[in-house]
């Protein structure tokens, strides 16, 4: 198994000054820690942010917006957080994950609410994919592991499955070493490099086909 990544400060990303945008992500992580979304209205995060709706509307769109920008402030803060450490792809997109866990763990509460809303709300679960799949792309980048072409779009969408597989068995997890979720995260990687390996020999065997098509294409006069 691969070994635990040291642990990334959540304050890093903290900023001196915060803008009403901030004001508001933090607003609403700290409402859905006891609240479901669905039950939480855009004046309510507001007021918990000390903003007015003015500033709120000029921040955000609405509520899942709010969301996406806390996903990307998580993001900041595993791509700041230096280097991926790991002599293989495998091992650096270990690190990266952990690193993300660590960097989500102050809203953990929160995280499960949304979880457990996104079970009923197709909507909200469509929304959370879209943003899982655009932080795993920067997170394979962190990695050094990123793909091109089909085998990039398989890496992506595989590694969302992954996280989201290893994200429910964090929410359960209470050990501080996070024992449970390292060994969730190692095994969905080896399944993940083996079913690289064969999507790779795949593309492989594909590739000379498309060349000839390309080939045999008429060339415009």
């Amino acid at each position: 198994m691969a070994k635990r990544p040291r642990q990334q400060s959540a304050g890093r990303a903290a900023r001196q000054d915060e803008t009403a945008k901030d004001r508001a992500i933090d607003a609403l992580m700290r409402l859905l820690a006891s609240r479901s979304l669905g039950s939480i209205g855009l004046g309510e995060i507001a007021n918990e942010a000390g903003i007015s709706l003015g500033e709120l509307r000029s921040a955000f769109a609405g509520k899942l917006p709010i969301l996406g920008a806390y996903s990307e402030r998580v993001d900041r803060a595993v791509l700041d957080g230096g280097p991926a450490e790991g002599d293989t792809p495998r091992d650096r997109v270990f690190d990266v994950l952990m690193r993300r866990f660590d960097a989500l763990a102050p809203h953990k509460e929160a995280i499960r609410n949304v979880v457990r809303a996104a079970r009923c709300d197709l909507c909200l679960a469509a929304y959370l994919d879209r943003s899982a799949t655009r932080s795993m792309k920067w997170m394979l980048v962190a990695a050094r592991a990123e793909r091109r072409g089909l085998l990039g779009v398989v890496a992506v969408k595989g590694l969302v499955i992954l996280n989201a597989d290893a994200l429910r068995v964090w929410l359960d997890d209470d050990d501080p070493g996070l024992a449970r979720t390292m060994a969730a995260l190692d095994r969905g990687l080896h399944r993940g490099a083996r079913a690289m390996d064969v999507a790779d020999r795949i593309c492989g065997r594909l590739r000379p086909f498309g060349s000839r098509e390309r080939a045999a294409r008429p060339r415009p006069a």
